[in-house]
């Protein structure tokens, strides 16, 4: 039985807050849980749970230390005001300081101090934030939801396509029950939690193709996988009715997963996701300078003949990734090997080639950081 002392959870309306507060009352049922929301008057189901409903609004700061009185810990669920959050999370830790709380869980995103996605941004600061203001803390850096493709994913089959800019890149999602899941494992530990790093991601990955794939299969109509250009995938976004401003951001994402900031592998924690592409081999380059460079990759079959090759653009302080089974004829192939050379060589870095091992994968000195998992695959 755990000994875990009140947990609070912020935003406790919200889609994940509310599976959050009904997972902590199903499984731990000694634990108080106080349920923090703006509009009390939708509270309704998580009173129904067993939970203490408080008034909480990260825009009246002065009242956020009294809501806390009594918390142990305390789930941060990241707001939805973009552009205001940083102030807005930094209210909400110094009251937490004020009130005593001595663990604040943050949900931010995923490999949050290296991705170059733009809704990064105002994550990194509030991590800045948790470091400074000194209460304990441990960060949930979360990957995409597989619920924000939802209605891209019933719209294509309406319409026999899914448009996106993503290009091949992969997506680590996982369901929102998948990280409220990871959210109540944490908060009820037995162990210390404070200073520890998870990057919650799924355990398997896909690419638009494979979504459009997995739609067509599920629902018995075709479905089409279009890739466009930034501009034209927002002015697709907006022809279906969607806002400027909405098929800006959602542009912004699959952008982001084009460039890898939606991928993950090996040192992600967790469970499953919607669309299982499973036994892929990937490799990952890390580019380490400020300049954005190309690198040549080219993949092996056992034998050592050529099964593929590609060109991958590699961003400053960023990491491109590709699917070595998805290059020419490597879906066939079980094990191999990959090699990565840099024709446009910046200045100052010796252009080198080198080969990764195709078990236990190899690092070398440079700039650039490969990593690589092989394992047996297919179609």
């Amino acid at each position: 039985m755990t000994t875990t002392g009140t947990i609070a959870v912020t935003g406790a309306t919200g889609q994940l807050g509310l599976i959050v507060v009904r997972l902590l009352r199903e499984r731990h049922p000694d634990v108080p849980v106080i349920a923090l929301v703006r509009d009390i008057e939708k509270a309704g189901p998580l009173a129904t749970l067993g939970a203490e409903v408080r008034a909480f609004d990260y825009d009246q700061p002065d009242a956020l230390a009294a809501s806390l009185a009594g918390v142990e810990k305390l789930l941060l669920i990241s707001g939805n005001a973009v552009g205001e959050r940083e102030r807005q999370h930094r209210a909400v830790i110094e009251a937490a300081r004020a009130a005593g709380v001595k663990l604040i869980a943050y949900t931010s995103v995923l490999r949050a101090s290296e991705t170059t996605l733009p809704i990064a941004a105002e994550h990194k600061a509030t991590e800045a934030v948790l470091r400074a203001v000194g209460v304990p803390y441990v960060l949930l850096r979360h990957g995409w939801y597989c619920e924000n493709y939802m209605f891209r994913v019933q719209a294509a089959v309406e319409r026999g396509t899914l448009p996106t800019c993503a290009g091949d890149g992969l997506i680590s999602a996982a369901s929102r029950r998948d990280f409220a899941e990871a959210a109540v494992a944490v908060l009820t530990a037995d162990d210390d939690q404070a200073g520890k790093v998870y990057e919650l991601a799924g355990s398997t990955s896909f690419t638009f193709a494979d979504l459009a794939a997995e739609a067509a299969r599920q629902s018995g109509r075709p479905v089409t996988w279009v890739d466009l250009s930034k501009p034209e995938f927002e002015a697709a976004l907006i022809e279906i009715g969607l806002p400027a401003f909405v098929a800006g951001l959602i542009a912004k994402s699959d952008t982001g997963a084009r460039d890898g900031g939606l991928f993950t592998f090996g040192d992600a924690h967790f469970y499953g996701s919607a669309v299982h592409r499973t036994n892929q081999a990937f490799v990952e380059i890390r580019n380490n300078m400020n300049d954005t460079t190309d690198a040549r990759l080219t993949a092996y079959g056992p034998t050592g003949a050529v099964c593929g090759t590609t060109t991958l653009s590699i961003p400053g302080n960023g990491n491109t990734a590709v699917a070595i089974n998805s290059l020419g004829s490597c879906a066939s192939t079980v094990s191999g090997s990959a090699q990565i050379a840099f024709p446009g060589t910046p200045a100052g870095l010796v252009a080198n080639t080198t080969t990764i091992d195709a078990v236990n994968g190899t690092s070398f000195d440079s700039p650039f950081t490969p990593r690589m998992v092989w394992s047996t695959f297919s179609r």
